[in-house]
C-alpha cells in the first residue's frame, strides 16, 4: 500500500493491523522542454545504443533485471523470499513486452545487451517505468548515458514531460536524474508491505 506522508492516521491504522513500513517512494517530474541533451559528453559515447528491444531479447533482459535489482522493497521485505522478489522483475520484463509499455535494449558495440529501459507512453507524458544496468557495466557513467540515450529518444518523440516514481533507497538513480537536471522531486509516499 502506497499512502501520502501526510495521511498520519492511515498510516498508522495500517501499522496497527500488521502492515509495516518497507520504503519511502518519490515521483520525479522531469521538463524536457528545458533539457540541452548537448550539454552532456560521455567517453566513447557512441559505442553504445539505446534501440527497440524484440521478444527474442527478453531472455537477456530478464537475467540483467534477475541480477540488477537486489536492495528494491521486494528483496528488503523479509517476508518475501528472493526467488519470490527475483520473479516479479523477470516477471515484469515478460508482461512489458506483451502490453502497451515500450522495451529498449541498451547495447555495446558487439551489440551485446548491457542494459534494458521501460517506458510507457501516455498522450500528455512519457512514464519512466524500469531501466536496468547489467552489474559488471556499473560504475562507468554507462547509467547515466542510458538515461541520457531515454531522454533523447522521448525529446525527438515530442514529449516535453518525463515522469517516474523511484525508492527514497535508490540513491545511484537519483543521482543520474540530479545529474541530467531540470527535474522536480514531488508526492512523496510511504510503502507499506504486509506479507499474507
Amino acid at each position: 500500500s502506497k499512502i501520502p506522508l501526510e495521511n498520519y492516521p492511515k498510516i498508522h491504522m495500517l501499522d496497527q493491523v500488521g502492515f509495516y513500513c518497507i520504503e519511502q517512494s518519490i515521483t520525479l517530474n522531469i521538463d524536457l522542454s528545458l533539457w540541452k541533451a548537448n550539454e552532456f559528453k560521455f567517453q566513447k559515447g557512441d559505442a553504445y545504443k539505446l534501440i527497440p528491444a524484440s521478444v527474442s531479447d527478453i531472455k537477456a533482459i530478464r537475467e540483467i533485471a534477475r541480477t540488477t535489482f537486489v536492495a528494491d522493497r521486494f528483496h528488503l521485505d523479509p517476508g518475501i523470499p528472493k526467488t519470490s522478489a527475483d520473479r516479479r522483475f523477470e516477471m515484469w520484463i515478460e508482461n512489458s513486452f506483451h502490453n502497451s509499455d515500450t522495451v529498449y535494449k541498451f547495447i555495446d558495440s558487439e551489440n551485446i545487451i548491457i542494459g534494458f529501459f521501460i517506458v510507457h507512453e501516455h498522450p500528455e507524458y512519457a512514464e519512466l517505468r524500469l531501466a536496468g544496468l547489467h552489474p559488471q557495466y556499473v560504475g562507468r557513467g554507462l547509467g547515466k548515458m542510458l538515461y541520457h540515450h531515454m531522454y533523447q529518444i522521448l525529446k525527438v518523440k515530442k514529449y516535453n514531460i518525463l515522469k517516474a516514481v523511484i525508492s527514497l533507497n535508490n540513491i545511484p538513480v537519483l543521482n543520474v536524474y540530479v545529474y541530467l537536471g531540470c527535474v522536480k522531486f514531488t508526492n512523496p509516499l510511504i510503502v507499506m508491505h504486509k506479507v499474507l
